[in-house]
């Protein structure tokens, strides 16, 4: 009788054993996976509840076995797992903006992941499940306490208290404050942070809130506050806010990019690279030959600490296509490569972080310094490996001298200099374009030219930059030195540093005579040289290079060229008396200068009235002398003396009085031989007692002295 009840009891026992379901768990970049493993082929149904998700399994007798859930995950995602005694209910708390997925292995294992962002539209487990049990007091995220101390842990609530509802989380006592001088400095803080507010000068940053992870210890949760590793560092609750910045990014302006997202210093090890990269191949494949997702990512992050763009826009190709971090990699990748077309970064200048560096980086006209922290720029470009801050730190220094700011140049500079070894030649190609930017062209001509012929590894860019430099400032460019420029542009086709090098051979081009292939030929290919291109050829071009050129159909008005070379174009053309070609360059509307030169051309087309228009409402010398010549066109020389002498050409004016006969109008202060002709106009009086005889003779004398002044001053002098 004894053998069959023990016999009875351990079958008891297996059986029970039999309805356990076994909960394990694992952590990834992008979401939390539990594995449940049933006794066997079992139904279940899993909707939200108020603080997560609840899962309801059938048998009804189901228990789980919990004791492994927070072996391998942190409690980031998943704060608290728990089966409700009154329902049996296998409850999941969740700590962040998360949503849940499924996938059925072999009908009695359920992978559920807890995936970050919000549920796609028609998620099938959004549903509340009725009748799930008690919510978990407090998992969801809540403010970040200032400090966290052992006394912020909550005791686990009585059953009375969770069924009233009534559980709130406590705030901790504010300290005490130490005198009357602390109140006064907490109220002006106060009144400060309230003015800031309602002027839009600061606001509440989003980074503010922290979640709140739940830790089971003893018989109940306990609420203790967690940093969340996927929060930007930085000031927690306000943020600085700069009012036209904010007017101008409008509504739809970037969130900065996560510092964690952008660490490439990080994102290698110890060793050589190679070893490095072949160690995180192994493996890449896991079951089924499908590519593990968590291992290519780490590949891609691995090629993109040393410097290897294309291939990790490859190895992205087999990671999964839905990765939070999937578009932040291929921006890094394409950056990388020195493709600045990227726009993943835009708007995040002023991000303090490593965002703001990859957003100069991507961004090459920025258009207001203040937009840009620059500190933050300065940090993270000095965290890059060694290599990238070589192979990026140029065309950065380029953007901030570009900007006027010399000064965090030459900190990039610096950084660059520290890396020692083979940067020198960069360093010593920056120093050149200082020299450039300050005036001294002798010197950096001379270190471009040393560079050029004794480090190889920098002599392309060197070459480069010494030919556009000569070309822009109008000097002629040495023969051998042109016929180099153009092998090296054969041979660094389609490297990064192909399209600088064939800019600088069209500069070099244009200046040496080959004005026609340069436009033809490279201004096709890099549109980014035609307003240099232009800007060489209307200020250093001869009028038959300048002509061959604007007179062709190569002359048409590009996109990009500023406004300051139209207007030179256009001047250069009506002065050599092509009016309609020149009027093609002039915008319809802008500054003063634009109206005079389209005043010009309607002189040049005889149209006074045209002319007159367009300078109507302007004033100067200059346009005065416009006005006079196109009222003298449309036939009013009075007016038009007028305006000679309010353009300080008086001449003019005398010109108009003498073709007009209007003698008395004449200066004949400024014209001294004009004086004798007003006295001959006056009349002779003659005295009558003279006789009729004698006063013949008297007006006989006075007709041949003004004919010998009338035929003196037609020899003699100039009419004005």
């Amino acid at each position: 009788m004894l053998r069959l009840l023990i016999f009875l009891l351990a079958l008891h026992a297996a059986s029970a054993n039999a309805q356990v379901a076994t909960l394990r768990s694992g952590e990834h970049d992008r979401f939390s996976r539990l594995v449940l493993t049933f006794p066997a082929a079992a139904s279940w149904v899993l909707g939200r509840t108020g603080d997560g998700y609840g899962l309801r399994a059938a048998p009804p007798g189901l228990r789980f076995d919990l004791s492994t859930v927070f072996d391998r995950i942190p409690r980031s995602r998943i704060v608290a797992a728990w089966v409700d005694p009154q329902t049996g209910v296998l409850r999941l708390g969740l700590g962040c903006v998360c949503h849940a997925r499924t996938e059925l292995f072999r009908n009695n294992v359920l992978v559920l992941d807890i995936v970050d962002g919000p549920a796609p539209p028609g998620a099938r487990h959004e549903t509340m499940l009725e009748n799930s049990g008690l919510d978990l007091p407090g998992a969801g995220p809540v403010p970040r306490r200032p400090k966290a101390r052992p006394r912020d842990f909550l005791p686990p609530p009585s059953a009375a208290t969770v069924a009233a509802g009534t559980i709130r989380p406590p705030s901790p006592p504010l300290p005490a404050l130490p005198d009357d001088r602390a109140l006064d400095l907490e109220r002006s803080l106060v009144a400060s942070l309230r003015q800031g507010i309602a002027t839009g000068v600061v606001e509440p940053s989003p980074a503010g809130r922290r979640p709140v992870a739940a830790v089971e210890e003893g018989r109940g949760p306990r609420r203790l506050p967690l940093a969340n590793p996927g929060v930007s560092r930085g000031p927690d609750q306000l943020r600085l806010v700069d009012p036209a910045a904010a007017r101008d990014a409008g509504p739809g302006a970037a969130a900065c990019v996560l510092p964690e997202q952008l660490d490439l210093a990080a994102w290698a090890g110890p060793g050589p690279a190679a070893i490095q990269m072949a160690d995180a191949r192994l493996d890449l494949l896991g079951e089924f030959d499908r590519p593990d997702p968590d291992k290519v990512l780490a590949l891609v992050r691995l090629h993109l600490h040393y410097g290897f763009g294309a291939e990790a826009r490859s190895l992205l190709t087999l990671g999964p296509a839905d990765a939070p971090e999937r578009g932040t990699l291929l921006a890094l990748a394409t950056l990388v490569d020195g493709d600045e077309s990227s726009a993943h970064f835009v708007g995040m200048a002023g991000c303090d972080g490593p965002a703001a560096l990859w957003s100069m980086i991507a961004a090459p006209h920025v258009a207001r310094l203040h937009e840009i922290d620059r500190l933050a720029v300065l940090r993270s470009f000095s965290a890059l490996p060694t290599g990238l801050r070589r192979h990026l730190g140029p065309g950065l220094v380029q953007r901030f001298l570009e900007l006027g700011d010399s000064a965090t140049a030459r900190s990039l500079r610096d950084a660059i200099d520290r890396t020692g070894g083979d940067g020198a030649g960069i360093v010593s190609l920056m120093d050149a374009e200082f020299a450039l930017r300050e005036g001294r062209v002798a010197a950096a001509d001379l270190g471009l030219t040393h560079l050029a012929v004794e480090d190889r590894r920098i002599a392309p860019m060197a070459l480069a930059t010494l030919v556009a430099s000569r070309a822009r400032r109008g000097l002629p460019v040495l023969p051998g030195q042109l016929i180099d420029l153009e092998a090296i542009v054969v041979e660094h086709r389609g490297r990064p540093e192909s399209s600088t090098l064939r800019q600088a051979f069209a500069l070099g081009l244009v200046i040496s005579g080959g004005h026609d292939r340069a436009f033809r030929e490279i201004a096709a290919e890099e549109p980014a040289v035609i307003a240099d291109l232009w800007a060489i050829l209307v200020e250093h071009g001869s009028d038959v290079a300048f002509a061959e050129i604007a007179l062709s159909p190569l002359g048409h008005v590009a996109e990009g060229i500023p406004l300051s070379t139209r207007l030179a174009t256009g001047a250069r053309l009506i002065d050599l008396g092509f009016p309609d070609a020149g009027s093609r360059w002039l915008p319809s509307s802008g500054p003063d200068q634009a109206a005079m030169l389209r005043a010009r051309v309607a002189l040049g087309k005889h149209d006074g009235r045209t002319a007159l228009r367009q300078i109507a409402s302007l004033s100067g010398l200059q346009a005065d002398g416009l006005r006079a010549r196109a009222l003298e066109l449309i036939g009013d020389p009075g007016a038009a003396a007028q305006a000679w002498i309010a353009a300080g050409d008086p001449g003019q004016a005398d010109r108009l009085h003498y073709a007009a006969r209007e003698w008395d109008a004449v200066d004949v202060g400024a014209h001294p031989a004009l004086a004798r002709l007003r006295e001959l106009r006056e009349p002779t009086q003659t005295d009558v007692r003279l006789g009729p005889l004698a006063t013949g003779r008297s007006l006989l004398v006075v007709s041949q002295d003004a004919r010998a002044q009338l035929a003196s001053l037609l020899t003699r002098s100039v009419a004005p």
